[in-house]
Parts: structure tokens; sequence; C-alpha cells
């Protein structure tokens, strides 16, 4: 029986839950490299290219599968001298995109990018009909070269962890011995040695499940949200995830998430509630042990209900 009956929680039951392990996902990026103009990226597999529209400067052109999403990457070369400085380069190169799209600076913002100082800034362009497409626009000058990327969106950039993905793995490429190699792996090949190879390939395994972890969550949110919250749409999401178990995994490295990439945190924890024992045991953890927050409050508002208790005013 439950050890919720009571309305009480059994520490018992739950000391079993002190390690759960993240579930395994494929991984599901390609990358794209272009020797030519020395970067790369990865694409999720479902982005095409758009080789149309790749004349200099833009080295990649990519949209998603709806046309709703884009994202390029532009290489030239500096005029140093009419900008000698890239803080002159950068303001130079912000003037440009916005007179050439037509569109409103939203924001700005000096950065560090690819270990180079660097600029960022947003923009937003109004349709015809009404519709705001948003632009995230970075740029930085690494010796005689410029490289700028453009993440497009028609709905909220913020909250897009696949765009926010692709544009963390754009890297600069730099030719050694006739082999092309990243610019981090090329500067810290002397330091580490052999073991940077499979220390680089572990970081970018796990940046591709996480990416994958936050889009499969907020699509099962999404469509169960869409169905109203039922019990019969979240036993279906269940049953597509593999069973309780590994959609409580899920669900559990979702919510330990920061909030910026894992917004939905409190519909993780309620479909949590139907993982049946796994979801409970779950739930009891995060009420015990998990610090105060939304996380927190949800668990314990659910294992209310549960237990068939209004929540203490």
């Amino acid at each position: 029986m439950w050890a919720m009956r009571r309305g009480r929680i059994s520490r018992d039951v739950l000391g079993c839950l002190a390690v759960f392990i993240l579930v395994a996902v494929p991984t599901y990026a390609r990358e794209w490299q272009c020797e030519y103009y020395r970067c790369a990226v990865e694409l999720p597999e479902s982005w095409k290219e758009r080789q149309e529209e790749c004349k200099y400067p833009v080295a990649l052109a990519a949209a998603d599968a709806a046309g709703k999403r884009f994202f390029y990457a532009m290489v030239f070369r500096a005029d140093d001298r009419e900008s000698p400085q890239p803080a002159d380069s950068y303001a130079a190169f912000e003037k440009g995109v916005l007179r050439g799209a037509g569109g409103t600076k939203e924001s700005g913002r000096s950065m560090s990018w690819l270990d180079h100082p660097a600029y960022e800034f947003s923009y937003s362009i109004l349709g015809a009909d009404g519709t705001k497409t948003i632009a995230l626009c970075r740029v930085v000058k690494i010796g005689e070269l410029m490289y700028s990327l453009q993440a497009i969106s028609m709905g909220n950039l913020a909250d897009d962890p696949e765009l926010s993905a692709i544009a963390a793995s754009f890297r600069i490429i730099v030719a050694e011995d006739g082999q092309n190699k990243t610019l981090k792996k090329y500067l810290g090949i002397a330091a580490i040695g052999g073991l940077l190879v499979p220390i680089l390939g572990y970081w970018l395994s796990s940046r591709r499940r996480l990416v994958r972890l936050i889009s499969d969550v907020k699509a099962v949110i999404k469509r169960w949200a869409e169905a109203g919250f039922s019990t019969k749409a979240a036993e279906e999401e269940i049953k597509l995830a593999g069973g309780p178990q590994a959609m409580v995994d899920k669900l559990m490295s979702y919510v330990k998430l920061g909030d910026r990439l894992a917004p939905d945190k409190a519909s993780a924890v309620r479909l949590l509630s139907v993982c049946g024992s796994d979801g409970m045991l779950a739930l009891g953890k995060l009420a015990l042990w998990g610090k105060p927050g939304k996380v927190h409050s949800a668990a314990i508002e659910a294992l209310n209900e549960i237990s068939g208790r209004e929540p203490p005013r």
C-alpha cells in the first residue's frame, strides 16, 4: 500500500532513490564543416541546408523542417583600413545588418565568444501580416576574419533549446599538418595530449543528450497540455517513452536543469504523479530532499493531491 495513505512520506521507501541514472537517448545531430571558411557547426538531422543562399559571405544557411526557424553562419574579411578596432567593426556590422534587414534593434551587449571579445545584438522584423520575427546575431573578429552567426525564429528565441544548441556548437577550425582541428583542440593538444579527444567526445555526447532530453520532455508536456492534462493522455505518453521508469528518469533529469532551459518544471512534476509507484518515489524524493522552490512546492502539492488531502493553507 502507498506510504502516503495517511499523508506521511516514508523515508525508508524513498531511500532507494538516492541515486538515479539519466535515461540514455540517441544522438541526433550531424556536423557541418567548411574547410574554406574554417568553421563548423552541428545541425539537427531534421534541419536542411539552403544551398541557394550560400553566397559570400554566407558560409551556411539552414532551416528547420517547418521553415519557421533559420540559422546563418557568415565569414568575411575585416576591413582594418576603415575600422581597425574590433568594437568599430562590430558597430559597423550591426548598422549594416539592421539596415539590410529593415529591423528594429531590441538589445545589444559585449561578450566573450570563441575565446575573443565579441558583440551580440537582437532585432525584430514586423511582417505585413503583423507577424513578428526575432533574430539574434553574434559577431567576433579573429585575426583578419570576422565570424558571425544569426539565429532567426518566428517564435520565442529565449525558449528554443534547439536553436541555442546549434549556436553553441559553432566553432572555428584551423589547419595543422593538413588536418582540420577545432580551435580549442588545437590550443589544448600540447597540454593534455591524448586525453583531449575522449574528453571532447564525452562533452559533445553529453550536450547532444541534454538537447534531446529538453526537446523530448517539452514535446511531451505540450501534447499533454493540449489533451487537457488527462490521465489517459499521460498514460499514452508514458507508454511511448518506454514505461513509467523511463518517463520518470527523463522528468527527474529535466527538473534538475536551470529554469531557462526547463521552464515547464511544474508540469513535469505533475506528470510524475501519473507514473505509478516509480513516480511516487520520485515525488517523495523531491519533497524530502529538494531545495525550496517551485519544484519542491509542486512535488508536495502532487503528493497531497494523491493522498486525498488539501494542501496546507
